[in-house]
């Protein structure tokens, strides 16, 4: 039987099934059911004991497979023994509380988002005797295996598998362990484990779970929190294992931890065939205690990309029928290396570097070995380092150059290159004894990021040697911070060579006075296009730059777009003066429908003390006196016609005044940022007959003394809110009141709060009713906040209705109260997303009628990882519970 696309159905069956409908029923496959809540209510659930196939995905509203009461489980040991369920089969469950079924002999669960467990220990100690096979993936919730509940009372202490062979658990990124309870835990005939993406997971916990005989098969690959794989107690045990791989655990640094205290211990893998640890960048050893290890039947290792490998164990090692080692998974006999035992192997290939062969990202300080013969002529094999993707030269105290010419050549393959906190770098390239005369050219031509971060004597990034063999024509991102030796980015040839640079970030380096610098010797009639590709430019705390390009031309760049200048104060970012011919080219009247539809042929605006002339500009962040130095001098030109979002900071005086005659410059603006001033009133006169060139955007950040957005009176800028779909408040501690009675937000689609800590509430009710097109509210870390909606009245007025909202996120609110403290109905039929978080004063919603028809589950912090969420039927009562919950934690 197959039931599908069910929207609207919360139940299958009547309460009362005819005896014998179903007797006959081997497969049930239920999928895309979103409201359904049960599959099997308690009253009808024994009438499918034959059924021996049931899969289940993609209902959202599930809450549990079977209904049973749980003083039912405990009194009644057969209410379940009849079911003759072989396999399950879930899928894309979002919310779910297990599963109990005796007679499983098969449970596949994937995609399930917020389930937690997966078999409760009640259910479990009475013995699933005959589960065989265990597959659980992608499940970003899971946190154990077998349920630990709060009183595990049982005829038995004993959790027993008899038939379980095979566990899988793939990608659960919150999963500790595989039950953490009190009983005893056996798996007598489990012979295959597999367990993938588990970062949590810690299997020292779980030595029950591995102390089994009959193990022939172990394979664990990206769990990047193990330190160790397996304790020494746990390894003796395990004399029927053929097969073990460990791969891509970057935290691991032996397999098997040594629990004695300097007493040797043997260890016999006598079963053991192969052996594979791969891709380990920490492993240190297969085991650093003075283990005795006898591997009688090894006969196949693969030891690869684990450069930190010195020793296999320092204790006694046998490997009678071991003949090589493979430094790779497709290596063939003929590659094998073997220096007469296994130790000695194992160091050879860490003096030879084979660790590093296909090594991907390398911290060089985490290497010693390495960085001390980094800048020296050693017999290092560096040629390993071809597939080199992503290097980070960090805290290496006594270089002066973070790449010499005896790597360089092998890293053409490099894409990212970070130099950060190296007290004595100079240059970043120093390639001496390179020459271009040789053939030597278009190195590192592949690096398409450099950082270059707290570089204190760092004169320039490269020299004008190293420029003829370097190439960097797919550099995409440059960031350059806190380099206080610098007084310039470029020469201007170096520039011409950066073709596809995308964004450039330069801050806080105190003695840079220009980006581009002019070379003494220059070619006439030079193509003064520069930076084709860049989108991007940041400069920030630059105290010295004065300009862009010290030479006498223009330069172009055609296809730059946002322009940010933060405490700058000697550069002039826009140019003030422009030439006879583009001002009276740009009449407003004459050209005004030209300018709204973006002319391409209207004059570009020039930038940087008018040096480079910039087509596309749509983003601007600068100082209020920036802009306002070319409104003073009467500036007519429609230049920046084309520029979509303002940034706009360091207001003089008590009120940011913008005019109808600074939108009428900016006919395309729609996007506004005001930020970092002591303002206490803004004024917005917009004179637009057409709504859609009205401001969509209002983002206002950093001002401590603003005390409303709009009074009364101040018409002008109630208007230009009216047709707002976005807005953003942060760190505006002044304000006492968000919304006043007067302004409303029928177009608002976002609404974003944060560090507003005068505020006591949001707005009042009548503010409340024109969000109509509100689809995502976020309030967060406000301290004075009681409640959002404030009530006007006691009595029941007609309902408050979000009809679009989705989702609600209330975070770190210390004096949340409510939603609304008065007696008023609200209802959200599209919410859908809920986060509440450290809102301590919050005992409940709403006291009034509430309708969250597609609520299921009120997260407490943001994500999707853990132990989360909370669902107690209803938005009131969870809300309540998470305020129990607080109480009892403290």
């Amino acid at each position: 039987m197959e039931i599908f696309g069910s929207y609207h159905t919360k139940k299958l069956w009547h309460n009362q099934v005819a005896p014998g409908s179903f007797d006959e029923l081997k497969k049930l496959t239920i999928a895309n059911c979103k409201a359904l809540e049960t599959v099997f209510p308690q009253g009808v659930w024994s009438n499918f004991k034959t059924l021996e196939v049931l899969s289940v995905a993609n209902c959202d509203s599930l809450q549990e497979i079977y209904q049973v009461q749980e003083e039912s489980i405990v009194e009644e040991t057969n209410l379940v023994v009849d079911f003759e369920l072989r396999e399950l089969h879930r899928e894309g469950l979002h919310s779910h509380q297990g599963v109990a079924f005796h007679h499983l002999r098969s449970v596949k669960v994937s995609n399930c988002k917020v389930l937690k467990d997966l078999i409760p220990a009640s259910i479990a100690c009475k013995g699933l005797l005959q589960l065989r096979e265990i597959n659980v993936e992608y499940c970003y919730m899971m946190e154990e295996i077998i349920k630990l509940e709060a009183a595990e009372e049982a005829t038995s202490n004993l959790i027993s598998f008899p038939s379980l062979i095979s566990i899988d658990l793939l990608e659960l990124p919150t999963l500790s362990s595989f039950y953490s309870g009190s009983y005893n835990l056996e798996c007598p005939s489990l012979k295959r484990i597999k367990i993938n993406g588990c970062p949590k997971i810690d299997l020292s916990n779980n030595a029950p779970f591995f102390d089994h005989k009959n193990l022939t098969t172990l394979d664990v690959e990206n769990c990047n929190g193990l330190i160790n794989l397996l304790t020494s107690s746990v390894a003796i045990s395990m004399v029927q294992l053929v097969t073990m791989t460990v791969s891509e655990c970057r935290k691991l640094t032996e397999v098997v931890a040594d629990e004695q205290d300097g007493t040797t211990e043997e260890i016999s893998f006598s079963k053991l065939k192969t052996l594979k640890l791969f891709d380990l960048s920490s492993l240190t050893s297969f085991c650093k205690g003075n283990c005795i290890f006898q591997f009688p039947s090894l006969e196949q290792v693969i030891v690869g990309i684990c450069p930190k490998m010195m020793i296999f164990s320092p204790g006694s090692l046998s490997t009678p029928n071991l003949k090589g080692i493979q430094s790779s998974k497709s290596s063939s006999e003929s590659d094998l290396r073997w220096a007469g035992n296994l130790n000695d192997t194992i160091e050879q290939m860490y003096m030879e570097m084979v660790g590093f062969q296909r090594f991907f990202e390398l911290n060089l300080s985490e290497f010693p070995r390495l960085k001390e013969n980094w800048h020296r002529h050693s017999p290092l094999p560096f040629e390993l380092l071809i597939h080199l993707g992503e290097l980070t030269v960090e805290n290496c105290e006594l270089f002066s150059c973070a790449i010499s010419s005896n790597v360089v050549k092998f890293l053409n393959k490099l894409t990212h290159l970070i130099v950060k906190k190296c007290d004595l770098i100079e240059e970043v390239f120093d390639l001496e004894g390179q020459n271009a005369e040789d053939g030597k050219v278009g190195l590192m031509s592949q690096l398409q990021t450099l950082d270059l971060i707290d570089l204190p004597r760092l004169r320039h990034l490269w020299s004008i040697d190293a420029q003829r063999i370097l190439c960097f024509q797919n550099l995409k991102f440059l960031e350059i911070h806190n380099c206080g030796n610098l007084t310039n980015i470029f020469t201007l040839s170096m520039a011409m060579g950066l073709v596809s640079l995308h964004e450039m970030k330069i801050k806080g380096c105190a003695l840079v006075e220009e980006i581009i610098t002019k070379e003494e010797e220059q070619e006439e009639g030079w193509n003064k296009t520069i930076f084709p590709s860049l989108s991007l430019i940041v400069l920030k705390r630059l105290p010295s730059l004065q300009c862009f390009y010290s030479g006498s031309d223009v330069l172009e760049c055609p296809s730059l777009e946002d322009i940010s200048v933060v405490d700058c104060p000697k550069m002039k970012i826009l140019a003030s003066t422009f030439s006879r011919e583009q001002d009276s080219s740009m009449n407003v009247e004459e050209n005004k429908e030209r300018i709204c539809e973006g002319d391409s042929d209207l004059p570009a605006p020039h930038v940087f003390n008018g040096k480079v002339a910039v087509q596309r500009l749509h983003t601007l962040r600068v100082a209020w006196s920036e802009l306002m130095e070319i409104w003073c001098h009467k500036f007519q030109s429609k230049s920046f016609h084309k520029l979509g979002y303002i940034k706009l900071t360091c207001f003089p005086g008590e009120s940011a005044i913008l005019s109808s005659d600074f939108f009428q410059r900016l006919p395309n603006l729609r996007a506004l940022a005001l930020s970092d001033s002591l303002i206490e009133e803004i004024f917005l006169h917009q004179v637009r007959t057409d709504e859609h060139r009205y401001l969509a955007f209002l983002k206002l950040s950093k001002l401590p003394k603003l005390k409303h957005l709009a009074e009364n009176d101040y018409s002008q800028t109630i208007s230009a809110f009216q047709f707002l779909k976005d807005l953003i408040v942060v760190e505006c501690g002044g304000l006492k009141v968000l919304v006043p009675s007067s302004i409303s937000f029928p177009n608002l689609t976002t609404l974003t709060i944060s560090k507003c800590h005068g505020l006591v509430n949001l707005m009042p009710l009548s503010a409340a009713r024109s969000l109509g097109q509100l689809q995502s509210m976020s309030v967060r870390e406000c301290e004075m906040l009681q409640q959002i909606v404030a009530s006007e009245g006691d009595g029941v007025e007609d309902e408050i209705c979000f009809s679009i909202l989705q989702y609600l996120n209330l975070d770190r609110l210390p004096c949340l109260a409510s939603f609304c403290s008065g007696n008023h109905a609200f209802n959200f039929p599209s919410l859908e997303t809920m986060i509440v978080t450290e809102c301590p004063k919050m005992k409940f919603f709403a006291q009034g009628v509430l309708s969250t028809p597609k609520l299921l589950q009120v997260q407490k912090k943001w994500g999707h990882l853990g132990d989360n969420w909370r669902w107690e039927g209803n938005l009131n009562d969870t809300i309540q519970e998470l305020f129990m919950e607080m109480v009892r934690n403290d």
